[in-house]
């Protein structure tokens, strides 16, 4: 794997890498028709940054209130909006673990 610095998963030469969350197999048949149908309904309308309509669902189907219910944009998205809820705290990531947990305590003054 060629890289500098801090580099968060996608290493296009490998046969696998597991530091993402892609299949090599391609998208199930059943997720590109859920996609398309969904097409219909978001196209011309700008996304909802914080996942409203997701959390309520979520909130109905699990009983859970809709403000303890943390969604994000992937694994590395939900550790830094973690690492913010806990901002001037005193936190440390302990190793070994995925690099991205020590960059998220420390932007946030871990």
């Amino acid at each position: 794997m060629r890289f500098s610095g801090n580099r968060h998963g996608g290493d296009l030469d490998a046969a696998l890498d597991f530091s993402i969350n892609v299949s090599p197999l391609g998208a199930p048949r059943c997720a590109l028709r859920a996609a398309r149908r969904a097409l219909k309904h978001a196209c011309g309308k700008y996304p909802d940054t914080g996942c409203g309509e997701l959390r309520r669902a979520l909130s109905e189907k699990e009983g859970v209130p809709t403000e303890k219910i943390l969604v994000g944009n992937g694994a590395a998205d939900l550790i830094y909006a973690f690492a913010a809820s806990i901002a001037g705290k005193d936190a440390v990531a302990v190793g070994p673990t995925f690099s991205e947990y020590f960059s998220a305590v420390r932007a946030f003054g871990g």
